[in-house]
């Protein structure tokens, strides 16, 4: 007779977590929080960020005064290398693929630390070699890739089907210059015309929380995603584990109020909010270097290359 309480033990457990997974959800469902400098943009799924931003900048690499927005160019070094929603897409069927050029910032100077601790290990070095940089800044149209949600409708502009978070895993992933995945992404904030994209910190994750967001923990597969969701929508306003990619270093140069490099002074910056066209005139790697980079990107799928289409949108 006791294998027949079996089925009712299970039907009460089953219970038991819908009701708390309930509960959970009516405070996911709460009114959001916002984050200091960041409110929704009038863009779907953007937001406008207006607030200070840190990076380690090289100190071989560092310009103050009128030359600062000399570390902002859209060089060859911005095309060449893979990055997380920039740089090329290696491809094994055709040559590397050029993307869009990516500027990297953190919301707060510990996740920028993080960041850069990745790439230079030695933090002797880092304290030798480079500087913090922060800037004042005022940014609209940024991709907001915290969201999973998001993430999966832009991910499906460019051909990519899977579950939710299976989907937004792929963005987490701890590969060095992020993966395929990423890569689109990129393409289609460029190609949509968004300025810049928010994104979760997979650096400044610590192994635990980088777990709970990546890896299985629940049979049901609605289950883990109810979870899942209540972790992620915590992350989202944790300001140490958020970073910006901006797509453009002229937009980027006209956005940024003043600056500041290391412990010293405010510097305001000159080029603050001049037309496209006086900023271009400063640039050695200008618009037309640009779109001479432009004119060389391929989207590809299965063995056969096809020139990239602007993604048609549908929110």
């Amino acid at each position: 007779m006791l294998w027949l309480l079996i089925p009712l033990l299970a039907a009460m457990i089953g219970l038991f977590m819908w009701l708390l997974a309930g509960a959970m959800f009516r405070t996911f469902d709460a009114p959001k929080r916002e984050l200091p400098g960041v409110r929704r943009g009038e863009k779907p799924m953007s937001l406008s960020i207006n607030r200070q931003l840190f990076r380690f900048q090289r100190r071989t690499a560092l310009f103050a005064g009128p030359d600062f927005y000399r570390m902002f160019e859209d060089g060859p070094w911005k095309w060449e290398g893979r990055q997380r929603f920039a740089g090329v897409i290696v491809s094994p069927t055709v040559s590397d693929q050029k993307i869009n050029v990516g500027h990297y910032f953190a919301l707060t100077a510990s996740c920028a630390r993080a960041e850069i601790s990745h790439y230079v290990t030695s933090s002797e070095i880092v304290a030798r070699d480079y500087e913090l940089v922060t800037v004042d800044i005022s940014l609209d149209d940024v991709l907001d890739l915290t969201s999973p949600t998001f993430v999966a409708r832009a991910a499906h502009e460019m051909g990519w089907r899977g579950d939710l978070f299976g989907v937004f895993g792929g963005v987490l992933t701890r590969e060095t210059g992020g993966a395929d995945i990423t890569a689109d992404l990129g393409y289609f904030a460029t190609r949509s015309q968004y300025s810049s994209a928010l994104f979760l910190s997979v650096r400044a994750m610590d192994d635990k929380t980088y777990a709970f967001v990546t890896g299985n923990r629940w049979w049901d597969k609605e289950m883990e995603e109810y979870f899942k969701t209540v972790d992620v929508d915590e992350l989202r306003f944790r300001e140490d584990l958020l970073c910006v990619v901006m797509f453009s270093g002229a937009q980027l140069i006209r956005s940024i109020h003043r600056f500041k490099i290391g412990a010293g002074p405010w510097e305001d910056n000159p080029l603050y909010r001049m037309s496209e066209a006086e900023v271009d005139r400063q640039l050695t790697f200008n618009a037309e270097y640009r779109l001479s980079q432009d004119a060389h990107i391929f989207y590809f799928y299965g063995d056969e290359p096809v020139p990239r289409m602007p993604p048609t949108r549908s929110h």
